[in-house]
């Protein structure tokens, strides 16, 4: 048996404890990882989730570069709904980051391909309430991952549901542009910490830094998703639930399927010749019968 820290231990024992939790809302989302059951022996403890087969979100970002805005859309869309259904149960994940997110798939053409999960609920924690919109977490360890804390949490150490309204858009700004926003080219956290502090530049601008870079043109709506994600004061950025009400995703509605066909065809390049016709064709057959042509 591997030897685990106390820390491991503790964060283990965290995400059974919160996947739990989550498990028990009366409609619990289809974008959260479930836990089915535990098992515990004299030396190990066995835990029995929803099977994801496919990559993490972050596998897939550096696999097709800067995702294109319908396929943002689809994945985002899921994303945030998974954070307001944790948000409803009071519960907020704190360590949003693009490792954390699972496909079900890695096949084109399953219907898992792109049906994304939400993961790893070790820095969980349940929230209490200092106002009517304000859901605060009562800690004084450090949690989650430095490149997605907030400002808050640099400055004060302080965490809430508006921490991971903050990664969404830090997660976001990476999946559209390719670029860890506020991460140091050293990755040295402290600088990472520093950069934070300043804010998000919310105009477009050339090169890469806090802003958004010029050379990767994205619609008005997007930039605006992400800049509402990336209020400084915690106090101006959106609910989940609010977020879930964006015009932004009824916008690329009608481009879902365009985008899991564009996904396929990008999967399937390596196959023979005439399978990539064969594929090809039945994908564009089923949109054109779902958009009501045949």
């Amino acid at each position: 048996m591997k030897k685990q820290s106390r820390e491991d231990i503790v964060h283990f024992r965290n995400e059974i404890y919160y996947s739990h939790i989550i498990a028990q809302g009366t409609k619990a989302s289809v974008n959260t990882i479930e836990l089915h059951s535990v098992y515990e022996d004299e030396s190990k403890i066995y835990i029995l989730m929803d099977l994801c087969e496919g990559d993490t979100l972050l596998e897939r970002c550096n696999t097709f570069g800067c995702m294109p805005e319908y396929m943002f859309a689809k994945v985002f869309q899921q994303m945030v709904s998974a954070v307001s259904y944790l948000h409803q149960m009071n519960v907020a994940h704190l360590d949003l980051k693009l490792e954390n997110w699972v496909f079900c798939s890695t096949k084109p053409l399953d219907p898992g391909y792109m049906q994304l999960k939400l993961i790893d609920f070790g820095s969980a924690h349940l929230v209490s309430f200092n106002s009517a919109r304000n859901k605060i977490v009562e800690s004084d360890a450090c949690i989650g991952t430095t490149y997605i804390w907030p400002p808050e949490t640099v400055s004060d150490n302080l965490y809430s549901t508006d921490s991971d309204i903050w990664a969404l858009g830090v997660c976001g700004y990476l999946m559209l542009f390719q670029h860890m926003i506020f991460v140091d080219d050293d990755h040295d956290d402290e600088k990472t910490e520093a950069r934070i502090l300043k804010g998000f530049d919310p105009t477009v601008k050339k090169g890469y830094g806090d802003h958004f870079p010029e050379q990767v043109p994205v619609s008005s709506e997007v930039r605006s998703l992400i800049t509402r994600c990336l209020a400084y004061d915690r106090n101006n950025r959106p609910t989940a639930r609010e977020l879930l009400q964006s015009p932004f995703y009824v916008i690329y509605h009608d481009d879902i399927a365009i985008a899991a066909l564009l996904a396929n065809m990008m999967h399937i390049v390596g196959q023979k010749a005439i399978g990539v016709k064969y594929l090809i064709r039945s994908e564009i057959i089923k949109i054109v019968r779902r958009r009501g042509v045949l």
